[in-house]
């Protein structure tokens, strides 16, 4: 026999009774030590159980006279024959405390040792073994179903613990008939439909997730996320399934592989009583490449099987699919990627800068492309770096326009963007020409986005004729630029812009007033006022909107006109 054995037995059955050597010096120990199995010892022993901790002194020394074998392990029969005589003598005073007398209460006592037994267990297990400790608890011999109470007179002096319990009876009874164990303890009821499988991965499945935790595995289980795209069945095929992923390290390729796999519960009705398995692999390579950073990131899907009372079947239909992404940005990302022009004037900012290529290969039909992805740009026009005209018209801190997207290509949409960015640029005229017509304002205005780019280039003015002024707001020409979509290449359209307002006035001596009318999307809204002599005075607002909110055809319209005139004496008293 190795020495080793002996000496690992007697140590680990000292650190397996070490929270008993803290009850001499402090009888609280022993009472939180009894609460954790849901004893209330205080109303059994008192607050100071003298004789009970001179019973655990006694099994203590016991333990404590064991040290020699330590240090000078057993190497022959006679000393191994003498170590298990200690342990018989430890076992003796250990049944002893079971035989504890204590009047009025001690019929419980056997229960109250097996109880305390179990705690110096479970606090063993978890501080030296963590994964024998959730293996036993996967086996359900450790537990959290509460006990029964218990009850003397109209004392109760055991209720629900605050730790697990360690069941020596379902120890035998695994070992005896592991299968049916089992299935007692998880399926007891079978795999029938669905609704089932749910039940059992609910009991199973959260115990399991322990277990791979603590070898750093990553768990999830059952469904997790918004519900608002999926049906009834669907939830209920993921709550009936966990995926767990483990991450490793390769040093040879400088990279992390990451495996692992769904695994799901299969009811009768589709095939089991059983489980099925989805493999999954993916690898991630980081690489700097002078002033640029290479990062890799491939994934790849295995087929399935199931494991079922037919036997172990391999999903054919199943089609095997690897996908991998390159990704290149600045290794520097603290400053902006690009910079064009002078920083203190003029330039052209490109903060974030991303190029990626990715391939995907899934039966017959594989699928390529590469983007672009720009993210926290701008331009930035300064007034200083203009003639006299651009520094009057333009904001003393000149002008900024931020912009993000996405330009990419791929063998199945062709060229698409994303994202988009814009630019509204209003420039003062204030340009009198002859006295008659006059230019208030300059409007350019450029929009980008997944679509396209649309534009507009539009003045703001008026004329003047005698008694008679009429203006008008951003009229002039409007364009766009569509992407290639499928079979169709770059759109191009130009065409007049209507303006978005126009107004209207008359000064004379008889008549004078003044309307405006504004446009915009496909809505209508104007007033307008009329005095006659100074006697009739008219006044209309009128509302127009051609957009239905089903969006069907045709148009809702509000007219509201008064009149206001000077009273007319009609005779007699009477005045209109």
């Amino acid at each position: 026999m190795s020495s080793k054995i002996p000496e690992l037995l007697v140590r680990e059955a000292q650190i397996l009774f070490t929270p008993l050597y803290a009850v001499a010096n402090d009888p609280n120990v022993l009472h939180e030590l009894l609460e954790g199995a849901g004893w209330d010892s205080r109303a059994i022993f008192g607050d100071s159980p003298t004789e009970l901790i001179n019973t655990l002194n006694d099994l203590l020394r016991a333990i404590k006279e064991m040290d020699g074998y330590l240090t000078s392990p057993p190497t022959k029969l006679d000393d191994i024959a003498t170590l298990i005589q200690a342990l018989q003598a430890i076992a003796e005073r250990l049944d002893g405390i079971s035989t504890f007398s204590v009047p009025a209460y001690s019929s419980v006592i056997p229960e109250l040792v097996k109880d305390l037994t179990s705690v110096l267990i479970i606090i063993y297990l978890e501080r030296r073994a963590p994964i024998l400790f959730e293996v036993l608890r996967l086996l359900t011999v450790i537990h959290e179903t509460a006990p029964s109470e218990i009850i003397v007179g109209v004392t109760v002096l055991r209720t629900s613990p605050t730790l697990p319990r360690f069941d020596f009876s379902r120890l035998s009874d695994f070992v005896a008939q592991p299968g049916e164990f089992l299935a007692n303890a998880y399926w007891p009821d079978g795999f029938g439909d669905l609704a089932t499988a749910q039940e059992v991965a609910g009991r199973i499945f959260p115990v399991f997730a322990r277990l791979l935790r603590r070898f750093d595995i990553q768990v999830a289980n059952g469904f997790q996320g918004s519900s608002s795209s999926l049906t009834a069945e669907n939830i209920a095929w993921l709550n009936t399934s966990m995926i767990f992923r483990k991450q490793l390290y390769a040093s040879t390729i400088n990279s992390w592989i990451s495996v692992g796999a769904s695994l799901g519960i299969l009811p009768e009705t589709h095939g089991g009583p059983g489980v099925y398995v989805w493999p999954f692999a993916d690898l991630t390579l980081s690489e700097t490449l002078g002033d640029w950073k290479l990062d890799i990131a491939a994934d790849g899907d295995l087929p399935g099987f199931s494991i079922t009372k037919s036997g172990f079947e391999i999903y054919s239909e199943t089609v095997p699919s690897v996908a991998i992404e390159a990704s290149l940005t600045p290794s520097d990302q603290s400053e902006p990627a690009f910079l064009i022009g002078d920083p203190d004037g003029t330039h052209l900012e490109i903060g974030k800068f991303k190029v990626v290529g990715n391939l995907t290969l899934s039966g017959s039909s594989p699928q390529f492309g590469i983007r672009v992805e720009v993210s926290e740009s701008s331009l930035n026009v300064a007034s200083s770096d203009g003639d006299g005209f651009i520094s009057k018209v333009m904001p003393d801190k000149g002008m900024t326009v931020p912009f993000d997207f996405i330009l990419g290509w791929n063998n199945v949409q062709g060229i698409y963007f994303d994202g988009g960015t814009g630019l509204d640029l209003v420039l003062p005229l204030n340009l009198d020409i002859a006295g008659i017509v006059s230019l208030s304002q300059a409007r350019l205005k450029i929009e980008v986005d997944e679509k396209g780019i649309t534009g507009a280039a539009a003045i703001s003015g008026g004329v003047t004729l005698g008694p008679f002024a009429a203006t008008v707001e951003d009229i002039g020409i409007q364009m766009s630029l569509t992407w290639p979509s499928g079979d169709q290449g770059f759109g191009f359209d130009l065409k007049f812009k209507p303006p978005s307002g126009i107004g209207l006035s008359i000064d004379a001596d008889v008549v004078k007033g003044a309307g405006y009318l504004y446009i915009e999307d496909g809505r209508y809204a104007g007033v307008a006022e009329l005095t006659i002599q100074e006697v009739i005075s008219l006044k209309a607002i009128a509302i127009i909107d051609t957009q239905m909110p089903d969006g069907s055809k045709g148009f809702a319209m509000l007219l509201l006109i008064t009149a206001e005139f000077t009273p007319i004496q009609l005779g007699f008293g009477f005045t209109l």
